[in-house]
């Protein structure tokens, strides 16, 4: 596959260039901060302290935690770097780029979010830090926009979207319930901020069918009965549902 490097700088890709870019650029940045004492300080305003969020009112780092990738592997930075470059060129084609960068921020404020409330809940509290939220919500993404499309997956793995989607989902049931320090909240928090906006769940006639089921589920609402009712006209047809 011949990739067109000018798109990515000045082309329809440029966003995400400049996403991959400014991602790179802090991570080094970050590298100098780590060394340097007095900038220590910068790096810790960045990255989501989950008890944090409401005793010092740190709400930014529900979005900048995103920003950070592990100073002690560049592979962090490497994969979701990769995640990106091979999926969101077809969904930036689809929905435009406007979209796609609100689309990869809601999905970094859904991963923060599912931290912070799982730590409400005391299933996890340390810092959490990384772009994975997004990469994960583009890969749901992607394979919910094209179940059936096939892609090399780092141009080794012939995957279609649907077997894309269950490997994922496999996979970071796993690191759930292993001992890995990756933050799988915020994996799921991502993805699953993706298929809420993906299966436009957010529109209103599903909001009401959910509020329908809540109220039906909590017994506030009764369950409408649907019947069928035979007709005895011969030119009709044979049920009125």
């Amino acid at each position: 596959m011949e990739i067109n490097w000018r798109q990515y700088f000045k082309g329809r890709y440029r966003s995400l260039g400049g996403t991959l870019a400014l991602l790179l650029t802090i991570y080094l940045l970050s590298l100098l901060f780590l060394r340097v004492g007095p900038l220590r300080p910068v790096w810790d305003l960045m990255r989501l302290e989950p008890t944090l969020v409401l005793q010092e009112w740190r709400l930014w780092t529900l979005l900048t935690y995103g920003l950070l990738h592990d100073p002690q592997s560049p592979f962090h930075l490497l994969l979701n770097g990769l995640l990106l470059f091979f999926l969101a060129p077809p969904l930036i084609d689809r929905w435009g780029e406007k979209r796609f960068i609100l689309f990869m921020w809601l999905c970094v404020l859904g991963g923060g979010l599912s931290v912070w409330v799982l730590s409400l809940l005391g299933f996890t509290a340390g810092p959490v830090i990384g772009f994975s939220a997004a990469a994960l919500g583009t890969v749901v993404g992607w394979c919910l926009t094209y179940p059936q499309r096939q892609i090399y997956m780092f141009g080794v793995f012939p995957l279609t979207g649907r077997v894309l989607l269950l490997a994922t989902l496999a996979i970071e049931v796993l690191y759930a319930l292993s001992l890995s320090p990756v933050s799988s909240a915020a994996h799921f928090g991502g993805m699953g901020m993706a298929a809420f906006l993906v299966q436009g769940l957010y529109s209103q006639t599903r909001l009401r069918w959910w509020w329908h089921q809540l109220l039906v589920l909590l017994r506030i609402k009764k369950k409408p009965k649907l019947t069928v009712v035979p007709t005895y006209d011969k030119g009709a047809d044979k049920f009125i549902h």
